[in-house]
């Protein structure tokens, strides 16, 4: 998962930085070093909370498709149920 997360951390950049907007871009940065950090003490503390790399890498897979086809509606519904897969995923 560590190099999965290095990659992550790229694909967000990307898209983060297509906003041209920097002061959005070093928030969500924050934001996502926060999560990183709450993520991995997770994963120590309690090991029924996992990665699942196969689910991530699908669900960035489907949003780049429709960044991609210029479909923000669609990335953003992609977006939107991602979230609410993690919020299950970190529920304790």
């Amino acid at each position: 998962p560590t190099k999965f997360y290095a990659l992550d951390l790229d694909f967000h950049r990307a898209i983060w930085s297509a906003a041209n907007n920097p002061v959005l871009e070093e928030l969500l940065l924050e934001l996502y070093q926060l999560h990183t950090r709450k993520r991995e003490a997770i994963y120590l503390a309690d090991k029924r909370f996992q990665p699942n790399v196969r689910v991530d890498l699908q669900s960035h897979r489907e949003l780049f498709d429709c960044i991609c086809k210029g479909d923000s509606e669609a990335a953003a519904r992609n977006l939107l149920a991602y979230m609410q897969v993690m919020k299950k995923r970190f529920q304790i």
